[in-house]
């Protein structure tokens, strides 16, 4: 289950085994999926759920208390990129949704060896995100302009 790209946290995950596909599910009809921890460190396989216009996102994580905001920001941003709702669940870190625009819809502290709830209303969106769909158009837009800047100069 869940994609790790650059393999498993040493110590923490000794014994496991990397999955290697894409966990997508339907909950009454919404496009859903599973990501776990690190995968969301990583372009993919963010951007694979993106580009199959997935809903929301449930990841389950283990934070370590001092990178737990961080953590949890490039799992956001992760979101945002590729235009689901985001469910994250951060043993030492944070309970939190966030929507596809960004914006932060529930968040909870979870460093409590006690547990911890977040109970959310959920909004789900229908957009799959320009960087979804076309991941490389920054990168192209950035040669053309550095190919400008340097024909200029030379000439």
């Amino acid at each position: 289950m869940g994609i790790f790209i650059s393999g498993l946290t040493p110590q923490v995950e000794d014994g496991l085994t990397p999955g290697t596909n894409l966990l997508p599910f339907k909950i009454e009809e919404v496009d859903s999926g599973v990501a776990i921890c690190r995968d969301m460190d990583y372009i993919n396989p963010a951007q694979s759920y993106g580009k199959i216009a997935t809903q929301v996102l449930f990841v389950p994580a283990w934070d370590f208390n001092f990178d737990a905001y961080s953590h949890a920001q490039g799992a956001w941003m992760r979101g945002v990129e590729n235009g689901y709702t985001l469910v994250r669940v951060a043993r030492d870190g944070f309970l939190s949704v966030s929507a596809p625009t960004g914006k932060i819809m529930a968040q909870k502290t979870a460093f409590s060896s006690n547990g911890s709830w977040l109970v959310a209303d959920v909004s789900i969106y229908n957009n799959q995100s320009f960087y979804a769909k076309h991941p490389l158009w920054f990168v192209a837009v950035l040669w053309l302009l550095f190919s400008i800047i340097v024909l200029t100069a030379l000439l």
